[in-house]
C-alpha cells in the first residue's frame, strides 16, 4: 500500500466538524458559490494515518482527515492535518475529469485508493490561485468510499448529457 492507512466512512452534512463546517462556509461565500451544498448527494470523511517506515515515520502530518462533498453540479473537498488549518477546494462537475487511482500507470509502483480529480478548482492550491490542476483524494477500502467513487463517476456523467 501507499503511504498511508486510510479509513473512509459517510458522514452527514450536519456532524461535520465545526470548524471544518466554517471552512467551508467561509470558501462558499469567497466564491459566490451559493446554496451548493442544499442538494449534496453524498459526503464521506477519510481519516489518513502515515505509516511509518523504518525507525520514523517521516516528514508532514501524521494524519490528514479529508470530507469530499459531492452535489449534483459540484464537488467540494476540505482537508486538514496535524496543523489544524482546515483547507477548502471545489470544482464543478462539468469541468471536472475523475480517474480511479487504480487504475492509473501509477498504481503499480505506490498502490494506493481514490480518486484523482483534474478541473478548473476554487480555492488556493499550493502557491498558485484558481486553475486547472489535479488533486489525488484519498479513500479507504471501505463499502462507503466504494459508493462515493461510483456516485462521483455517475455525476461526472450526467453533467455531459
Amino acid at each position: 500500500m501507499g503511504d498511508y492507512q486510510r479509513t473512509t466512512r459517510s458522514i452527514r452534512l450536519e456532524i461535520l466538524p465545526a470548524d471544518i463546517r466554517t471552512a467551508v462556509q467561509a470558501h462558499l461565500e469567497e466564491y459566490n458559490l451559493g446554496s451548493i451544498l442544499d442538494d449534496a448527494l453524498m459526503s464521506v470523511e477519510t481519516v489518513s494515518l502515515k505509516k511509518k517506515k523504518g525507525l520514523f515515520k517521516g516528514p508532514g502530518d501524521q494524519q490528514v482527515t479529508s470530507y469530499a462533498i459531492l452535489t449534483p453540479t459540484w464537488l467540494v473537498y476540505a482537508a486538514k492535518g496535524d496543523s489544524g488549518h482546515a483547507a477548502v477546494l471545489s470544482v464543478p462537475l462539468a469541468d471536472a475529469k475523475a480517474e480511479d487511482y487504480q487504475g492509473s500507470p501509477f498504481y503499480a509502483k505506490i498502490p494506493d485508493r481514490g480518486y484523482r480529480i483534474t478541473g478548473n478548482f476554487t480555492g488556493r492550491v499550493g502557491m498558485h490561485g484558481s486553475q486547472r490542476v489535479s488533486i489525488f483524494i484519498g479513500l479507504g477500502e471501505e463499502r462507503a468510499a466504494r459508493l462515493f467513487g461510483e456516485a462521483l463517476m455517475d455525476a461526472i456523467e450526467k453533467t455531459r448529457r
